[in-house]
């Protein structure tokens, strides 16, 4: 199951954004801050990380820059900034961080949707152990070693 990480100094926002991700079937869990989201991506290793931009203490940015740092690769775990500005005001070519999205405030959940499916579509998330792939089962049952 995927695991997102939501990065919301609000309070009510995070709680909301993570109701509504559990609600979508994912693992989540929340941060308020940018401090415990770092030590969050060390120990629980997210597929997805929400993140506000605008945070005291420590920027989505920042955090953005502290997570690059890490070399997990891309692969591993994808990055959307939520924000109060406008599309029109992001400089996307300037704002030194590589991400898979940007999502403005007040938040369209639809969007939002579309863009953490987008996201996870390209990271590769291991199975656990007794999952088997279809194929799998079929090599097992013609080799007579199905259980």
């Amino acid at each position: 199951m995927p695991k997102i990480l939501v990065v919301e100094d609000d309070g009510a926002l995070r709680f909301d954004l993570s109701q509504s991700i559990a609600k979508w079937g994912f693992e989540t869990r929340s941060a308020p801050g940018a401090i415990l989201a770092l030590r969050m991506i060390k120990e629980w290793k997210p597929h997805l990380v929400l993140c506000d931009i605008y945070m005291p203490h420590v920027t989505g940015h920042e955090l953005k820059r502290e997570i690059s740092k890490m070399n997990i690769p891309p692969t591993e775990m994808g990055f959307i900034f939520i924000t109060q500005l406008h599309h029109s005001q992001i400089d996307f070519n300037n704002c030194g961080v590589d991400v898979d999205a940007f999502v403005s405030k007040p938040l369209n959940y639809e969007i939002l949707r579309c863009k953490v499916d987008a996201a996870l579509r390209r990271i590769r998330i291991p199975q656990p152990q007794e999952a088997r792939t279809t194929a799998q089962t079929l090599a097992s049952i013609r080799s007579g070693t199905h259980a």
